[in-house]
């Protein structure tokens, strides 16, 4: 993996929130692909929209996304949605390497049709890393890179999961390791199911 973005060059931007949650089989584990799940997926778009207008309110208006299938594109969509009401908003996608679709499906829920549709629609695409070679480790360690240039780029941290589990550290994967990376460095967090959850906002925001 070689880096195209270096960390040590990159700043926060007191504006700048990033997103990071689980694919789509750790959300729905039941087909978690097919069609009949837009539905739901369009529920917790809408669940984003709440927490991007709120955060608007308090001055954000960058939004970075990673692309992946799942929460990434939720909450990419979710900014979308909202720059209909808002077009000062920048809507970002932080890919971790070209290609990081290539294994999809072409079409349907999360394919690559709709990869490309997500990245013509972004106002900014971020390229963090080339990779050197073609295996699961190299690209492993290109979306953990990815997660820290959001990170280093954000005041706001945004992850999908239940905060009792988050206090618990139960959040595990790549949005457990971005969520611990982002306490390290001292950044905001905000952990929320994005569901059908009752009290979505903490009282000291």
């Amino acid at each position: 993996m070689e880096r195209i973005l270096e960390l040590g060059r990159l700043h926060e931007n007191p504006g700048t929130v990033c997103f990071t949650g689980p694919r789509p089989a750790h959300i729905f584990p039941q087909q978690p692909y097919d069609p009949s799940r837009r539905t739901d997926y369009q529920k917790i778009i809408e669940k984003i929209k709440e927490v991007i207008l709120r955060l608007y309110g308090q001055g954000y208006t960058i939004f970075l996304s990673g692309g992946a299938q799942g929460f990434d594109q939720s909450a990419f969509w979710a900014v979308h949605y909202c720059k209909r009401e808002i077009p000062e908003l920048k809507n970002i996608v932080v890919r971790p390497f070209e290609g990081q679709e290539r294994k999809w499906s072409r079409t349907g829920l999360f394919s690559q049709k709709e990869y490309e549709k997500m990245l013509l629609s972004a106002d900014l695409i971020l390229t963090c890393t080339k990779l050197t070679e073609d295996t699961k480790a190299d690209a492993a360690k290109a979306l953990h890179y990815r997660n820290q240039v959001m990170v280093t780029l954000s005041r706001i941290v945004i992850g999908m999961g239940e905060p009792e589990d988050w206090e618990k550290g139960k959040i595990r994967g790549g949005t457990g390791n971005c969520l611990k990376y982002a306490k390290e460095q001292k950044k905001q967090i905000i952990v929320r199911p994005f569901r059908e959850d009752p009290e979505l906002w903490d009282p000291d925001w």
